[in-house]
């Protein structure tokens, strides 16, 4: 990403993306994504490269490899950071409706440029975490990262009125922090609740000099987030509901922006043989505090769980989660198929690979009847 350590063979090399990120099915397409492009488009049924999406040219610079879909009304909601094609501190927000159709798209000025790799969403409100990962070409040009941990810029998350626009966006102030991913977010009359995985310092990232950031605080743990917005502050409420290193939050996304119970996440139960990030697949009950945990085993490793719901109209929580199991003694992959009812019981299923699948960032189910 710093031009000055790009390699001679790439130099002015044009490209649409990686789209390693995540992949989502929306408005009859299927959209592999990263942050810092278009989407791109491949065929649901032979998987074949079709080329970047623009939504019939109406997006205008990169969008989200994390856009949130309201159940209710089917609309895609999108951001995107850098939004003027350089590292700068422009932002965009854009609404797709459910039949893929972009019909929304304003453009903001962040507090200042930092990576802003996911956001949030209410049925009410969407939130817009910016934290201070900033970004900098003038630094990148004279040879410091493109992007480094600043905390004296502090934290500052701007909600906007989904009913409004960008110009209703109100700012809230915090101590630095970081997040990649949120669990969910509700707005229940003044209060606006986000569930994260927050680090103290942003991991894989260097200070503003190059140097390390310090592995200590590059945990993430889950961590609840709480605005009034009927208050007079610009202050939030941070609280910290569980010290179990955790990342990849899911959740049933029927209840995407809405209140919730269940919340699902990869963690990190201090195995004594450790062949990845995570060992454990953890269920949280908001309601009752408790957290269940089942560990894939000995010299294995896992990712992201992925939540099925038994049927379309199925309580919220009743269904399965998947994901990805590496066994390090066999060096080859399953896929795990948890009760997400039951997590802590083990596995209803497992599909075994004879091969090693590399851990990915994010998926998504689909049902076979959508495509």
């Amino acid at each position: 990403m710093n031009p000055a350590d790009a390699d001679p063979s790439v130099a002015g090399m044009e490209t649409d993306g990686l789209a390693n990120t995540n992949v989502v099915w929306h408005g009859g397409k299927l959209l592999a994504l990263e942050e810092a492009h278009a989407p791109f488009e491949l065929d649901p049924n032979s998987l074949e490269s079709i080329g970047p999406w623009t939504f019939e040219n109406r997006l205008v610079g990169p969008m989200t490899a994390h856009p949130k879909i309201d159940h209710e009304t089917g609309e895609m909601l999108c951001f995107g950071y850098n939004a003027n094609g350089t590292i700068s501190e422009m932002m965009s927000f854009f609404v797709i409706d459910a039949d893929g159709k972009l019909v929304r798209a304003e453009t903001f000025a962040a507090p200042y440029a930092a990576m802003v790799h996911d956001f949030m969403i209410t049925r009410d409100h969407v939130i817009f975490p910016i934290m201070p990962l900033t970004g900098s070409l003038d630094r990148a040009m004279a040879g410091g990262p493109v992007y480094a941990w600043e905390p004296d810029k502090g934290v500052h998350i701007g909600i906007m009125p989904r009913d409004g626009s960008v110009a209703d966006m109100r700012w809230f102030k915090g101590d630095p922090s970081f997040v990649f991913h949120p669990m969910n977010a509700h707005t229940e009359g003044d209060v606006v609740t986000c569930d994260v995985c927050e680090f103290e310092e942003a991991p894989l990232f260097p200070k503003v000099d190059g140097s390390p950031g310090d592995p200590a605080k590059a945990v993430p743990r889950l961590t609840r987030w709480t605005f009034d917005l009927s208050s007079n502050t610009d202050d939030y409420r941070s609280e910290r509901l569980d010290d179990l290193p955790c990342e990849f939050p899911r959740l049933d996304e029927r209840l995407t922006g809405r209140a919730y119970r269940f919340g699902y996440f990869a963690c990190d139960t201090d195995p004594k043989v450790k062949v990845g990030g995570f060992n454990g697949i953890g269920r949280v009950d908001h309601q009752t505090g408790r957290t269940e945990i089942y560990d894939v085993g000995e010299a294995c490793a896992t990712n992201e769980p992925v939540f099925v719901p038994k049927s379309e109209d199925a309580p919220e929580g009743a269904g399965f989660l998947l994901a990805n199991v590496y066994e390090a003694n066999r060096n080859a992959t399953h896929l795990v198929i948890l009760d997400a009812e039951n997590v802590a019981a083990g596995p209803v299923a497992k599909a075994y690979l004879d091969h090693h699948v590399p851990f990915g960032f994010h998926g998504n189910w689909c049902p076979g009847a959508s495509l």
